[in-house]
């Protein structure tokens, strides 16, 4: 079976101070990400800010061109597609509902607006399906007339939502649709979600970096570091069974249940690194517990491992004798 969208070997390097008199920088800010995505999956991209997810979505949106590898959905390249449908079928919900609505329309145009790009449509046909999704998404009639800045944060994630949705899409990509809102509010967006997903037989993409978060709301789980995707596999394996050292420090981040416990640490060694000069070898390894001779000189290939696949030289049985006894670990 084809799946709904498929990345290959996907680059983006961006040029960094570049003048006329001064060559300037590049930023890799993906390097080589492959992964693919099934129809009615959830896929969660975890990581830490700036190790490229964000530039992923655009890059799967059509906003951003890849400097190498490519894009397929529904089994055509991205690049062969027009933006009109495009638009139709692959909508965003980004993290910050209300720089992401124009202050100066109201609600019911905002989410009406798709319409027209999708097709030819009457404007008595265009607001009747406005108020229909604004039904489906929890908002009630006598917003239609009201602007963003009248509504909370929830109603405003609620529109960006209906907007997306209108056009009826295949594929939806949320781009930490939830960190701006209070927690209460956020269980009821991913609530939400959820249901639209199941109404509407969607796809999500679910870019974020609460795991807690992702634990329920997703099916897979890839882990991005440094441009990369270092781990990939099972809701249940990636979060609770980290295979990659970096997925584990992650997992030991996330804040306990029982505040009297306190901040885990996180434990990494040294900052994050400089991504127009990364290290060489796997982009860990100066962080990396674990790192052993082979990691600063050679980057590792994705290894399956079980139902998971995972970046690291500790599993591959090339490397493994030579890796530190307390790191090695068995599927």
């Amino acid at each position: 079976m084809t799946a709904l969208l498929e990345a290959r070997d996907l680059s983006v390097i961006f040029p960094i101070g570049r003048t006329l008199f001064r060559a300037g920088q590049s930023l890799r800010a993906l390097n080589n990400v492959q992964f693919s995505l099934e129809r009615g999956e959830v896929l969660a991209l975890v990581g830490e800010s700036g190790c490229g997810k964000s530039t992923l979505a655009k890059v799967l949106l059509g906003i951003q061109a890849p400097t190498a590898g490519e894009v397929f959905f529904d089994g055509r390249p991205l690049a062969d597609q027009s933006r009109r449908d495009l638009a139709r079928r692959v909508q965003p919900i980004f993290q910050d509902p209300y720089s992401s609505l124009n202050p100066r329309h109201t609600i019911a145009d905002l989410i009406a607006l798709p319409l027209f790009v999708r097709r030819e449509v009457s404007t008595a046909q265009a607001r009747a399906e406005a108020r229909e999704m604004m039904g489906l998404v929890g908002l009630p009639r006598r917003l239609e007339h009201a602007y963003p800045g009248q509504l909370s944060g929830g109603q405003r994630q609620r529109v960006a939502i209906a907007r997306a949705l209108v056009t009826r899409p295949e594929l939806v990509i949320c781009d930490e649709p939830t960190s701006a809102l209070d927690v209460s509010v956020q269980a009821q967006i991913l609530n939400l979600l959820q249901e639209m997903k199941e109404t509407f037989d969607l796809t999500y993409l679910f870019i974020s970096h609460d795991l807690s978060t992702v634990r329920h709301f997703s099916d897979r789980v890839a882990v991005m570091y440094l441009g990369q995707i270092v781990e990939i596999g099972a809701t249940a394996d990636v979060i609770d069974r980290p295979l990659h050292p970096y997925a584990q420090k992650l997992k030991n981040a996330v804040l306990p249940a029982d505040p009297s416990r306190g901040l885990p640490p996180l434990r990494f060694d040294g900052g994050f690194p400089d991504p127009t000069n990364p290290p060489p070898g796997c982009p860990f390894h100066p962080r990396c517990p674990d790192a052993f001779e082979i990691c600063p000189r050679l980057r590792p290939d994705r290894i399956a491992q079980g139902a998971s696949q995972v970046a690291c030289h500790l599993y591959d049985p090339r490397h493994r004798a030579a890796a530190p006894d307390h790191s090695a670990k068995e599927t």
